[in-house]
């Protein structure tokens, strides 16, 4: 992710976005559960803004594209991620916290390798005991 052309407009106080650049190797890609043929890598991405100034002060909008570390060709088609609003929420923040813990909960909500959960399980073998 490169923002040079918008860094100009902040005031120096500010950091950058982070990452600026992002390096996966191959071994680091997963397969998604869901589509054939398709990998996936997570990461967060930080992005300063501010909501005072400009012409689109309550709005968002940034870039995303990936391309090859060598040839620096575009690898796939960049993806706008627009927030046409932003609201400030200044209220409380409330937080339930479960008196207990549900040991099933992994199996009523799976996620990701969570829905292949008794493939796994089934090759966890029994670790033996000393005697």
């Amino acid at each position: 992710m490169s923002c040079p052309k918008h860094r100009d407009a902040w005031p120096q106080d500010w950091e950058d976005p982070k990452p600026t650049e992002l390096n996966i190797p191959g071994f680091a890609w997963r397969k998604h559960y869901g589509k054939d043929n398709t990998y996936v890598y997570t990461f967060g991405v930080t992005i300063p803004i501010s909501r005072e100034g400009g012409r689109d002060a309550g709005s968002f909008e940034f870039t995303i594209s990936a391309k090859d570390a060598k040839t620096d060709n575009l690898l796939c088609q960049s993806k706008r991620f627009l927030f046409p609003t932003m609201e400030e929420y200044r209220g409380p923040i409330s937080i339930d916290w479960v008196d207990g813990i549900n040991p099933d909960y992994v199996k009523d909500h799976p996620i990701g390798p969570q829905l292949k959960h008794l493939d796994i399980e089934k090759r966890i073998s029994p670790v033996p005991r000393l005697p």
